[in-house]
């Protein structure tokens, strides 16, 4: 009886181990475009709803639920019903930060929980068979208050049916690059070719530059046209034609050494690239995720004021007069710092591109 039943567990285990053999032996491919976005309020219940089913295949559903799994369900259950959904759709245009600022105290939450997880005196009740008296309760007390704070709130706006006022100051370091929390470019990511998908190798052959064997009419054509072009300084010799990037921009930065994070104000709603905006920098990004005006008509007037505010009050720079003088209406506060490259008020009668 004692070798028919090893013999059965034996013959369990080899299939078993056969099974997960098998798996690996395929590799599944996973396209996932949106990951780590969230740019509204159904992004946010997703990123609730996510948690909660990691959480779900890590744990029995016939035991107690984990406390963090019940604040997940909490914020699903306020956030996704018919009063929300009114209030919401009432006020979304005068909340656009709303998700990060939900979020924010979602991240509250999540600390106050990873404070208690990693207290010394909580490990040492737990891993050593302590009596739970002992435990320190006091993260959870504090993610508790963070999420009653949050139900008021809501409720109290949702009863007057007046949107949440959320300053975008408020949330900023969510909005800002999260690369590296500056006004440029993230940098491209590196291509991952599918060596194993002729198709693949097909869209890679297609998506690759033009060698000089078979150059581009169309594009020698545009090309020659930009070259006879006269500049309007009235610069027509050769040089012109091999004009450094650096060299180009509708900002002059007064010290070349001033970080990129402040040039420009946090809350401007044009988010612009510094490395290209600027002189005497160069945008070498390829995934621009920041905006790339070439002329000064297309930023807003409220960002040109709220520029030009920064500028003076912290002396970083000037506007480039060639590029703003094209700007109808060009606000008052602007108006005193246009200049050339010897600085704003100064050489007057020549502009520079």
């Amino acid at each position: 009886m004692l070798d028919k039943e090893r013999t059965k567990d034996q013959l369990a285990r080899s299939e078993n181990s056969m099974d997960i053999s098998d798996t690996h032996k395929s590799k599944i491919n996973v396209a996932i475009t949106r990951i780590g976005t969230m740019v509204d309020m159904p992004d946010f219940s997703s990123l609730c709803i996510n948690c909660d089913t990691v959480v779900a295949a890590m744990i029995s559903a016939e035991g107690p639920q984990p406390l963090w799994r019940q604040f997940l369900l909490k914020f699903v259950t306020l956030l996704n019903n018919p009063d929300f959904d009114a209030w919401y759709q009432t006020n979304k245009s005068a909340m656009p930060f709303l998700h990060w600022h939900v979020y924010s105290f979602l991240e509250r939450i999540y600390n106050h929980f990873a404070a208690f997880a990693t207290n010394f005196n909580n490990v040492n009740v737990i891993g050593k068979e302590r009596p739970l008296a002992e435990l320190d309760i006091k993260p959870l007390q504090k993610a508790l208050t963070v999420l009653n704070a949050f139900e008021v709130q809501l409720n109290l706006h949702m009863s007057q049916m007046i949107p949440i006022t959320v300053f975008a100051a408020s949330v900023s370091k969510f909005t800002l690059n999260p690369h590296n929390k500056t006004n440029v470019c993230l940098p491209a990511p590196a291509p991952v070719p599918d060596i194993s998908s002729p198709e693949s190798d097909k869209t890679q052959r297609n998506n690759t530059k033009r060698t000089p064997a078979s150059p581009d009419e169309s594009a020698k054509t545009a090309a020659a046209q930009r070259q006879k072009k006269v500049r309007r300084d009235g610069i027509t010799d050769s040089s012109a034609k091999t004009r450094p990037v650096t060299d180009k921009g509708m900002f002059f930065v007064a010290n070349p050494s001033t970080k990129a994070t402040d040039i420009f104000p946090k809350d401007m709603p044009d988010k612009l690239c510094a490395d290209f905006t600027c002189k005497g920098r160069e945008c070498t990004r390829d995934n621009f995720s920041f905006k790339h005006p070439r002329s000064a008509k297309e930023l807003q007037k409220e960002t040109i004021v709220m520029i030009a505010k920064h500028f003076a009050s912290k002396g970083v720079g000037w506007f480039n007069a060639w590029h703003f003088s094209q700007v109808d209406d060009l606000p008052a506060e602007a108006t005193p710092l246009l200049g050339g490259k010897d600085g704003p008020g100064k050489s007057p009668s020549r502009k520079t591109a």
